[in-house]
């Protein structure tokens, strides 16, 4: 088995309060950990964070992850939030993964980084948005390649509205796991014997 899928692989989604990346800021973090040998989910995080300026926050960015003052009341600072978060990762130093995983991975690195705690994952990103469009690159029927479309594509349930980071998460896991079943990519290759 590869290095890579001996490692969990902890699939994260973040909600956030604003497209803008000035002024956005994560309000909520949701987080599936996934055994990779097995496609299993081990366990799963969520916590919603008190923004600090919710007055900068987009009114549909907030419609579409249902924040609201009474919803968000017992949110926990971004320092809680994560602390909490790297221990839920745990010592292995596993592979942060996610839809379209930039913006999750730049938002949580840089908070660990400014916040002063470890950042507790490996350096590797993993994202399954990529995984699905080389998957689906020959499905002309798709014109884009979004986390709803896809799973619709795929035969998944769609994620609930409101979003929440953790359904995000769940969302984008059931998508890999799909796609590793249907490629049997779960098995390890050795690719010196590729031509």
């Amino acid at each position: 088995m590869s290095l890579f899928l001996s490692k969990p692989l902890i699939i994260i989604d973040g909600e956030f309060t604003s497209l803008d990346p000035l002024k956005q800021e994560v309000i909520e973090i949701g987080a599936i950990k996934v055994d990779q040998r097995t496609m299993t989910i081990v366990d799963r995080f969520e916590e919603k964070i008190i923004p600090m300026h919710i007055e900068s926050a987009d009114p549909d960015s907030l419609r579409v992850n249902g924040y609201t003052a009474e919803s968000w009341q017992n949110a926990i600072s971004m320092k809680d939030a994560c602390t909490k978060l790297a221990t839920f990762v745990g010592p292995e130093r596993a592979t942060f993964g996610g839809w379209n995983v930039t913006l999750d991975w730049t938002f949580i690195a840089m908070a660990f980084r400014e916040l002063t705690i470890e950042n507790p994952f490996d350096y590797h990103v993993f994202d399954i948005r990529s995984v699905a469009a080389e998957y689906l690159k020959n499905e002309s029927s798709l014109k884009k390649i979004t986390l709803s479309t896809t799973s619709a594509f795929l035969g998944l349930p769609p994620e609930p509205i409101p979003h929440r980071a953790v359904n995000g998460a769940e969302c984008a896991y059931h998508i890999l796991k799909t796609i590793r079943e249907r490629t049997n990519t779960t098995e390890s290759y050795d690719v010196r014997s590729r031509p």
